[in-house]
């Protein structure tokens, strides 16, 4: 059976792909790096500026986005995954692409089993092209690299460590926080979303805080991915009792 983004990994789609008004993009937009998007975080060539979709439309492409990017990164793990770990690197292949995510550090040093290097890999992936194709750092992916590392980090129970197929459309409610579903570490997203919230929802802010303050970002990345995952582990077992 093919392996499924876990709810935590869905709300990275959910706040970190939602178009300029927020939510799906319903009509086409150029993203920063000026390519063609719509839906949540829809490219290809069958995106085009007369287009119009449908918010279930926006989430059938999210699906079959995902299916692609979910079978690329199982075929090339080497390792055992918990969920979270998978999530966030399906989360970075979907943002960078296949062949930027197989020739990834991330994905080599997970395969050998350097979670913590891993974890400091993620912040290499925060540069894009600007409007006059110069490659800078762009703060959306700092704070998402930021909290990819983190559920990366995050450990999941035994008994959640392969989640049941779900239908990703419904997965996520509607909330009018939309940084409280990235916050949802863990499998599910009522119970604990209020708990992790406030340990995740802050991490991209603090990662530039810290950045700014002389400390390396990829060593700040590594620090926070420890200390958030480990937040939100424990506020998860408070909320289970």
């Amino acid at each position: 059976m093919p392996r499924n983004t876990n709810a935590a990994g869905l709300a990275l789609y959910h706040e970190f792909e939602q178009g300029p008004g927020g939510g799906p993009a319903l009509v086409p937009y150029r993203c920063p790096s000026g390519v063609l998007t719509i839906g949540w975080g829809h490219t290809g060539p069958d995106v085009h500026e007369a287009m119009k979709i449908s918010e279930a439309e926006a989430d059938r492409l999210l699906d079959l986005d995902l299916d692609e990017a979910e079978a690329d990164v199982e075929r090339l793990l080497k390792v055992p995954t918990n969920d979270n770990a998978f999530a966030a690197l399906v989360s970075l292949r979907f943002n960078i692409g296949p062949a930027g995510f197989r020739g990834s550090s991330v994905l080599r040093l997970h395969n050998a089993g350097d979670w913590a290097g891993a974890a400091r890999a993620f912040a290499l992936w925060n540069k894009g092209r600007n409007a006059q194709g110069e490659l800078v750092v762009l703060n959306g992916l700092v704070r998402r690299r930021a909290v990819e590392a983190a559920l990366y980090m995050t450990p999941t129970p035994d008994s959640e460590a392969r989640d049941p197929q779900r239908t990703r459309a419904a997965e996520v409610e509607a909330t009018p926080d939309r940084l409280a579903p990235v916050a949802a570490i863990g499998g599910t997203v009522a119970a604990t979303a209020t708990a992790a919230q406030q340990v995740v929802v802050q991490v991209g802010g603090v990662h530039q805080a810290l950045v700014a303050a002389g400390v390396n970002p990829q060593l700040a990345i590594l620090l926070l991915a420890i200390a958030a995952g480990a937040g939100i582990w424990w506020a998860t077992r408070r909320q289970a009792g």
